[in-house]
């Protein structure tokens, strides 16, 4: 099994607190898993599990208190903690594959002595394993220490907060797999990163621009628009009021028509019938990130709003 879902301590927390009804958070790739978790609970304990059948992109998407009177435990996987919540378990999905060979392979590519190392929450506890490998070839591993939102050395979608340490690294490792972490970190460094991906063993070089140019193509589609929808989620851990004040002032500054728009998830299927020119999305930047060519209205970070109409006075 490539991962570990901790069902033993599951079944330790779920004996010790008695809980009548626990609910499951999974992320959309490991939802898949759903049906080992519920079985395991009903066999092994006494309580009622409910899957969580939205989308989970992170650990922002923890009930809100409103939603928790209907629980007495929640099972956030695949994340770590973001935000303090009460009742609530997170457990990381650790992967089992190693790491070392790959990290190896990738630092042998890296130019320089000091070389960064950024992971993702799967890989987080092999990171001593990933900085032996890099001091077996006379390297020097850096990583970030860390803050209140992310762990040493991990990157969220939402956060390169780990980059900042790193950019002083001559050389920048990503160990994991797929397309987006990947370019968000060559994004953020501003350069060139050596990928190593432990399901594979391939290593591969990720260079930023894609998301410049993408970023563009989203700005100039929304150019003439005249009214826009500030998008938020009922998410405790994607609430930005300051962020959304400070979008909300400068798009009226500019002469814009300012509205407010909540939903419980942000799909093309709700926004693309709303009577908005275009859309800010004060939620998870992948929404806008990864699935910005499937809504037919413009769909737009915060940073990328204010640019548009800034830009306009140029």
């Amino acid at each position: 099994m490539k991962y570990n879902l901790e069902l033993e301590r599951v079944v330790e927390r779920i004996k010790r607190d008695s809980p009548s009804r626990v609910l499951i958070q999974l992320p959309e790739g490991m939802k898949t898993k759903s049906k080992e978790i519920m079985e395991t609970i009903k066999e092994e304990t006494n309580a009622e599990a409910v899957l969580d059948g939205g989308m989970i992109w992170g650990a922002c998407c923890i009930p809100t208190k409103e939603e928790m009177k209907d629980y007495d435990l929640v099972l956030h996987f695949g994340h770590t903690e973001m935000i303090e919540a009460e009742n609530t378990m997170y457990l990381p999905i650790k992967s089992n594959l190693e790491v070392h060979e790959v990290t190896k392979k990738a630092a042998e590519k890296a130019k320089g002595e000091k070389i960064g190392i950024v992971t993702l929450t799967q890989h987080l506890h092999k990171l001593p394993d990933m900085k032996k490998a890099v001091r077996e070839l006379g390297k020097t591993p850096v990583t970030y220490p860390g803050n209140e939102r992310v762990r040493e050395a991990q990157v969220l979608g939402c956060s390169f907060d780990s980059t900042l340490e790193v950019k002083k690294a001559d050389s920048l490792l990503f160990i994991g797999s797929g397309k987006f972490h990947p370019q968000g970190v060559a994004n953020a460094v501003g350069t060139e990163i050596i990928q190593g991906n432990p399901y594979n063993g391939e290593v591969t070089t990720v260079k930023p621009g894609q998301w410049m140019k993408e970023k563009e193509i989203r700005k100039d589609k929304a150019r003439n628009a005249k009214t826009f929808a500030l998008i938020t989620t009922k998410h405790p851990g994607q609430i930005d009021t300051p962020l959304l004040k400070e979008t909300k002032k400068t798009l009226r500054e500019k002469g814009k028509k300012v509205y407010e728009v909540k939903m419980t998830e942000i799909t093309p299927n709700k926004v693309n019938y709303l009577p908005f020119d275009a859309f800010v999305i004060n939620a998870c930047p992948r929404i806008v990130l990864d699935d910005w060519k499937n809504y037919e209205k413009p769909i737009l970070l915060p940073s990328e709003a204010k640019e548009l109409v800034n830009a306009k006075d140029r």
